[in-house]
């Protein structure tokens, strides 16, 4: 009997290491950077979080809730928990996809092609979401502030977030 394995492949098939690798990697960031609070990035990545949902806070069943004063400390502990599982699978993950790719098997084989109506949605939205990363009190315009390397690392990401959206819809 063949079982599906996470990718979604069946299980003769070859799972797509460059998604492995990529994956592993970024699971591997996260995790350590939320387990270690390497350089402060729990409490950055908490704060960030707390501030970001700020506005949910106003509206009724939360807005009646009181908010304790250790808040945040509560919120990173919660953090440093969910990072747990991603530093203990990210390395994994890397190897697994390391592996992969010097067997061969780089990534699977493109899908069906999406109708011109649903691509264009799809490059829209992607279009979209770098537009508020970039709007005046965005993630993006405040590294871009920042300068040096925080700067070159938002002009990629949206570079990268835009060709995401554009080679997924129509193609390479």
């Amino acid at each position: 009997m063949k079982t599906m394995v996470a990718s979604g492949t069946a299980a003769h098939e070859a799972a797509p290491g460059l998604f492995l690798l990529v994956w592993g990697l970024f699971a591997s960031v996260i995790g350590l950077g939320l387990v270690t609070n390497f350089r402060g990035f729990l409490d950055g990545f908490t704060r960030d979080a707390y501030e970001s949902s700020a506005w949910l806070r106003r509206i009724p069943p939360w807005k009646w809730i009181r908010q304790r004063p250790d808040e945040l400390a509560r919120r990173a502990r919660l953090n440093r928990l969910i990072g747990i599982p991603f530093a203990v699978a990210g390395p994994i993950v890397t190897v697994v996809g390391v592996v992969q790719i010097l067997r061969g098997h780089f990534s699977v084989p493109r899908g069906p092609e999406l109708p011109l109506p649903f691509a264009l949605a799809f490059i829209a939205v992607s279009v979209l979401g770098m537009a508020q990363c970039w709007r005046p009190r965005g993630y993006f315009r405040q590294a871009a502030r920042q300068g040096s390397w925080k700067r070159t690392a938002a002009i990629i990401a949206s570079a990268g977030a835009v060709s995401f959206g554009v080679f997924t819809a129509l193609g390479p």
